[in-house]
């Protein structure tokens, strides 16, 4: 991983942001924190959640969720 400008760092997952404002999630996913509807399987490699969604601001993570702002807006 690099460029990355932001990290949000859970209990056992991890999202981030690039430089573009791109967001790409890793780790476990059994309650779908990284963002992949339907599929709850653990990703060793990031992957970019459904969401096409670019401009990220920050990220934030927790036990068994993530977050972010999207502009000045929260997501």
């Amino acid at each position: 991983i690099t460029s990355r400008k932001a990290i949000g760092a859970g209990a056992r997952h991890v999202c981030s942001f690039n430089s573009a404002g791109r967001r790409t999630c890793w780790g476990r996913n059994g309650n779908g924190q990284l963002g992949i509807s339907g599929d709850t399987a653990t990703r060793t490699s990031p992957v970019s959640p459904d969401s096409p969604l670019v401009d990220w601001s920050s990220v934030a993570a927790g036990s068994n969720y993530a977050c972010g702002r999207l502009g000045g807006t929260a997501q």
